[in-house]
């Protein structure tokens, strides 16, 4: 009775370090990643060995079978590396490069620790990581190169406003060297009066997303490093992922100088028509006012907003001309140049006025 009692316990007892060696062994078999007993010349592998080599595990159980089968040619220097890191007793963190079974390479991260002849190497396939980091690297580069070749400033700055990127016009155009504004608070751009200003609409549209911050264009005064400012168009656009702004900054001085020219003349030309002792009149292509000079208002006694868009021939000319003034006009129109035509006009109390006439189309 004792002894039958004595041997359940005894049952018992191995049952239950059985178990547990058997949890521990179905882990290791379902990892994601691979793993392998090394005990002297013999390798344990789980399932994502297999899954990773595409060889069923009977054909790497070596050491031996292990380098000749995956490193084939590069077998002598992947084993003298193994050996010459075990000689050492230190195994760590290394990537290695492996031909499969159907003899794809594959890039492998490799852990091994060890004491003595017992080992556990752990086996990730890092192949689609690598692959897709030589996309990102290889996009990358070509959206440097795109930045790079760009007519326009590009700044890339950050959430607190430090500069992350800034491309060769960027610098070109304020005067600065790269790496004396990689990291820098962009309001170092600005004009000194509007730096803190820009760091509030920041800080607001970061907390708020109010878009008043992000426009498609808005006119901006920038500042060169040697202080000097000039006007710039600014677009600004959010790489929310990120946690990034670009900003494209163009020089619109040339426009604005074009601009105050065309403002400079016309202010020129209409104070060479308002003072001018000779009657300036437009009128448009069908023959209604569109405007005439100040002379013009006293010989007729019409005043400009009174006169617009009237019918200059009905209005102004006495009827029997009206067939000789129109054809004349149809002339200009056509693009013909009348010069010296002399015929009378209509003042506002109905009396006539004698003018010479010199008519040319605007274009």
């Amino acid at each position: 009775m004792a002894e039958s009692k004595g041997k359940e316990v005894h049952r018992e007892a191995i049952d239950n370090w059985i178990a547990p060696a058997e949890q521990l062994q179905n882990m290791v078999e379902n990892l994601p990643i691979g793993a392998i007993y090394a005990e002297n010349n013999s390798l344990h592998m789980n399932r994502a060995v297999e899954e990773i080599t595409g060889y069923k595990r009977e054909a790497l159980n070596t050491r031996d079978s292990w380098f000749k089968t995956l490193y084939r040619r590069t077998q002598t220097q992947a084993r003298a590396l193994y050996d010459r890191s075990r000689r050492s007793g230190f195994f760590d963190l290394a990537s290695t490069i492996i031909t499969c079974h159907n003899s794809e390479k594959r890039k492998l991260l490799l852990m091994i620790n060890g004491v003595g002849d017992h080992e556990i190497w752990f086996l990730d396939d890092i192949t689609g990581q690598t692959r897709a980091e030589g996309l990102l690297r290889d996009r990358d580069a070509q959206i440097h190169a795109i930045l790079d070749a760009a007519a326009d400033a590009i700044i890339t700055i950050d959430t607190q406003g430090s500069i992350q990127r800034i491309n060769p016009a960027a610098t070109q155009l304020f005067n600065y060297r790269e790496d004396e504004l990689l990291g820098k608070n962009v309001s170092i751009l600005m004009p000194p009066r509007e730096r803190e200003e820009h760091d509030g609409h920041l800080g607001r549209y970061t907390r708020t997303h109010v878009p008043r911050f992000i426009e498609s264009g808005r006119e901006v005064v920038a500042c060169r490093k040697d202080g000097t400012t000039f006007p710039a168009d600014l677009s600004i656009s959010e790489v929310r992922e990120f946690g990034l702004f670009i900003g494209v900054i163009r020089d619109i001085s040339a426009r604005r100088k074009a601009e105050q020219a065309l403002r400079d003349e016309h202010e020129f030309t209409s104070k060479i028509i308002g003072t001018a002792q000779t009657v300036v009149l437009v009128l448009d292509p069908q023959g209604r006012v569109v405007r005439f000079n100040p002379y013009f208002e006293r010989i007729s006694g019409w005043k400009l907003e009174d006169a617009q868009g009237l019918d200059w021939f009905t209005t102004f000319v006495p009827p029997r001309d009206h067939p000789k003034i129109s054809s004349i006009f149809q002339y200009a129109l056509d693009g013909d140049r009348i010069h010296g035509n002399i015929h009378p006009i209509l003042t506002i109390d109905g009396s006539e006025r004698l003018i010479e006439w010199h008519q040319a189309p605007l274009t």
